[in-house]
């Protein structure tokens, strides 16, 4: 698969709540020609509920390390994604730090948010807590603090089946950014895309 636009250093953010889905639909994409960068490091599952400092860091290098690569990139994660899921809990001064690391790097050419219920979120940490609904607060802030993100941002219903979803994001990426040959993921058939 080749990507047949020019779009040579774009780099383009797929995230949501929690990560879910996030890797499984990159996969996928990667797939049908996309080059994809997953994380690799993401928060253990029961350090996924407060702000990691050490992790921040990581994303900032890693992003700067993605915007050195000639290739336009799907990315999992970005640092301005990160601490827009924590807002609400990063005190202060960190945010205010935070803000200034980020001040002088490239922001995505766009950002896919995967947004779904917070119920559908608790049914997949069920190891977390007792029930989903113990834990759809959490998710719905969220994707409520994902609303602040600084770049241009398109929301995605995350609860279709896999294969529909993937459609949508294909269909989205070849729309704003992306050309692919023709290929087949799941069983879809998928035609080349013609350059306007």
């Amino acid at each position: 698969m080749q990507i047949l636009r020019d779009t040579k250093g774009w780099n383009i953010v797929l995230t949501g709540p929690d990560y879910v889905g996030v890797s499984t639909t990159l996969r996928e994409l990667e797939q049908v020609g996309y080059h994809v960068r997953l994380q690799h490091h993401k928060p253990s599952v029961l350090k996924r509920l407060e702000f990691q400092q050490g992790y921040f860091d990581l994303l900032v290098t890693e992003w700067q390390n993605a915007c050195d690569d000639p290739r336009a990139l799907l990315i999992e994660d970005s640092p301005w994604v990160y601490l827009c899921r924590h807002a609400v809990h990063v005190a202060p001064e960190t945010r205010e730090k935070c803000h200034q690391t980020l001040a002088p790097l490239k922001l995505p050419e766009f950002t896919v948010i995967l947004s779904t219920s917070g119920i559908e979120i608790g049914r997949r940490n069920t190891h977390w807590h007792k029930t989903p609904e113990e834990y759809s607060p959490h998710a719905l802030r969220q994707m409520q603090q994902l609303q602040l993100h600084p770049s241009v941002t398109f929301h995605v219903d995350a609860t279709p089946a896999p294969q529909q979803l993937c459609k949508r994001i294909h269909g989205l990426l070849s729309k704003r950014a992306f050309h692919v040959d023709a290929g087949n993921f799941e069983g879809m058939n998928f035609g080349v895309d013609q350059a306007p």
